[in-house]
């Protein structure tokens, strides 16, 4: 039976000479390429937003390393943050510190500083590997958070920094810290709200969660990126009723040639029917499919084999349960268009549908009251 998520395998160093030499030369080819990025990349500690609280102990040296690393941590500044008031070392990173989520090429975790004040972010950790698609996701996770991700739009989450561990050979991108996935969301929302829920509060959250998506789809479509990944484990939730996309580690820059010969790339289960590389409606085809999944609370292609699973998806049809709102099945089908130039050429066309057009950006207090509900019961999933 398919899993609507994908397989998860982690291949990290045990440790050995050769290994060492390759995590060193991930290392430095690292080194190379985020200084093309970073104009005051210091080796020393990291420059945070003035709520990042400033450590008294002095970084712990990583004395196993080649000399030609940095033997604390090679940083590289958040250059949107223009008052940074304190610092963080590395070595903070590993205190208080617990694995919150674990994807194709990193793990995320939640991490809280006291020093002196209490201060919780998430932390990715991407291990560094030499292999040609590590390489690029590592390289277009990190220049699109420093890109997008600094206080320039409420949809996606905000970046802080990012650093070398270069005892674990890890690239540290420290981030906002979020309560929990829509995944894990939806599936506490069904199993502890239904059938009780009424259809106004279900069809508010699907209204909250498309525009919210489809406004972070629109900010990166003006940077020219594409996000390639939409599906609810990507999309962040958080008792202040803020909704905001993560993960970008295979989005691509849609004026990149080099996707001309690109591989087909995403969450199988999320993919369009069509076998196109790199553009917007790839995106608006995985939000509907993560918005059927958020009103059924399963994936609609849960019982399928994954084998052939393009050839049922051109038959398959949405089905949605009565209590979903005419205006959200027209908006929903709008995306599911099985070709690709039948859905819409672009996000403002998306965001002007009368289904979410009237939406704000901050939610009602009625949203919030229902979303903390919510949060408060993932824990006993």
């Amino acid at each position: 039976m398919a899993n609507p998520q994908e397989n998860v395998s982690d291949d990290t160093n045990n440790g050995d000479e050769s290994g060492q030499l390759e995590n060193n030369k991930a290392i430095n080819e690292a080194l190379c390429l985020l200084e093309t990025q970073s104009s005051n990349t210091n080796t020393e500690l990291i420059n945070l937003p003035k709520d990042i609280c400033t450590p008294e102990k002095t970084p712990e040296l990583s004395r196993n390393v080649s000399p030609a690393i940095p033997n604390t941590v090679s940083p590289l500044n958040n250059h949107e943050v223009h008052q940074p008031s304190e610092e963080l070392y590395i070595n903070q990173l590993h205190k208080c510190a617990k694995q919150i989520d674990k994807g194709r090429f990193g793990k995320v975790y939640s991490v809280t500083i006291k020093n002196p004040r209490e201060i919780r972010m998430a932390v990715k950790r991407i291990p560094f590997r030499t292999d040609e698609n590590s390489r690029l996701s590592t390289y277009f996770e990190l220049s699109t958070m420093e890109m997008i991700g600094s206080g320039k739009t409420p949809y996606i989450v905000a970046y802080y920094c990012s650093l070398i561990d270069v005892k674990t050979s890890e690239l540290c991108i420290c981030m906002e810290l979020m309560d929990t996935s829509i995944a894990k969301f939806y599936q506490a929302m069904h199993r502890f709200f239904l059938p009780e829920l009424s259809p106004e509060k279900l069809n508010r959250f699907v209204q909250r969660c498309a525009y919210n998506v489809v406004r972070a789809l629109d900010f990166l479509k003006s940077k020219n990126i594409v996000h390639r990944d939409v599906k609810p484990l990507n999309i962040l939730i958080n008792k202040d009723g803020n909704i905001k996309l993560c993960d970008f580690g295979i989005c691509r820059n849609l004026t990149d040639r080099q996707l001309d010969s690109d591989a087909v790339i995403g969450t199988g289960m999320y993919l369009p029917p069509e076998s196109e590389k790199c553009a917007i409606q790839g995106d608006m085809w995985a939000l509907g499919i993560s918005l059927i999944e958020i009103i059924a609370g399963k994936h609609p292609f849960a019982e399928y084999e994954s084998y052939g699973l393009g050839f049922k998806i051109l038959e398959w049809e949405p089905i949605f349960p009565t209590t979903v709102s005419i205006l959200a099945q027209a908006f929903i089908l709008r995306l599911l268009r099985k070709e690709a130039s039948e859905r819409p050429r672009s996000y403002m066309d998306v965001i002007n549908d009368s289904f979410i057009c009237n939406m704000t950006e901050i939610p009602s207090d009625d949203e919030i009251d229902f979303i903390q509900h919510v949060i408060k019961k993932t824990n006993k999933l």
